[in-house]
């Protein structure tokens, strides 16, 4: 019989916080709560242009492609990041998905988008496939004043959005 209230106990305290939810009118754990805690850190070291390690944590931009090191504009694209965000503090908001071990999130500087600066200074690619297109216009516009990264580094195929 004392086993019973000892389980209650713990069924509410792992259930609770959804129950909550439900019964506040919303449909259980938030999003960012299953995508994981949003990390705050310092840029120690960026790899390339689109993978940075914030405060010993290895993070891949979500939503983006940049050339790799060996690539054309490779180099290019991790010396813009790293111009960008080195040294600084970054917010981060995961998405919940790992990609070779990196975490996955969307990273803000002083409130703006890294992704974002990236495409649009024609150092990396929308990735729609993951971006559902939202940085699209940037790289078109990078484009139009002279971005040459949209014809001559061609977008991975797991950018490409499936059938």
């Amino acid at each position: 019989m004392a086993l019973r209230p000892v389980l209650v106990l713990l069924v509410a305290l792992l259930f609770g916080s959804g129950l909550l939810a439900l019964a506040q009118g919303g449909s259980g754990p938030s999003t960012a709560a299953l995508s994981g805690s949003p990390l705050r850190g310092v840029v120690t070291h960026v790899r390339d242009g689109d993978t940075l390690e914030l405060s010993g944590r290895v993070v891949r931009l979500q939503g983006v492609a940049a050339p790799e090191l060996h690539e054309a504009f490779g180099r290019e694209a991790k010396d813009a990041l790293e111009r960008l965000v080195l040294g600084r503090t970054l917010d981060c908001i995961p998405d919940g998905s790992r990609s070779y071990g990196r975490i996955v999130a969307v990273c803000r500087l002083s409130g703006e988008d890294v992704g974002a600066r990236m495409v649009a200074s024609g150092f990396a690619r929308d990735c729609p496939r993951f971006s559902a297109g939202r940085y699209a216009a940037l790289e078109r516009e990078a484009e139009r004043r002279g971005s040459l990264l949209r014809r001559r580094y061609e977008l991975p195929a797991y950018c490409l959005p499936r059938p």
